[in-house]
């Protein structure tokens, strides 16, 4: 069977549902609805074009993409806290008492220089020692 283009509106659909708003599941129920045709029959078609592989590589492709754009601006946001930091350490008014804050303080820096990794892109912080940095920001 070659894929109609009614039959590739109903992929596309299929696809979005969970994109959506608000997001749907993806079932052969909500496309059988949207289109006025039986559940069997799109369970058919979708076996007959592999909608489940399309649908997983589409949705890998998608994630690629947010991925990499999360990357840039992590990477952005690293390169100003480095700034901060880099002055910070440059800034004389800076009253560092003991190795271990100048250590801590350079180790932050030098951890901001480097790519994101997978636990920052899905939105989680890095450990920066973020008292310590305050601290520093804050002092005359």
């Amino acid at each position: 069977m070659q894929e109609k283009p009614r039959y590739r509106r109903y992929y596309e659909y299929y696809f979005q549902l969970p994109y959506l708003n608000p997001p749907r599941k993806r079932t052969f129920g909500n496309v059988s609805k949207k289109f006025g045709v039986s559940d069997r029959w799109i369970s058919k078609i979708s076996k007959e074009f592999d909608w489940d592989k399309r649908c997983k590589e589409r949705d890998k492709e998608i994630m690629n993409i947010l991925e990499e754009n999360m990357k840039d601006e992590i990477v952005l946001w690293k390169k100003k806290c480095f700034n901060i930091i880099n002055n910070a350490i440059k800034d004389t008014n800076i009253n560092i008492k003991t190795a271990h804050e100048l250590k801590a303080l350079i180790e932050s820096g030098l951890k901001l220089l480097g790519e994101p990794d997978k636990h920052e892109i899905k939105h989680k912080t890095d450990k920066i020692d973020i008292a310590l940095f305050k601290k520093y920001l804050n002092e005359d």
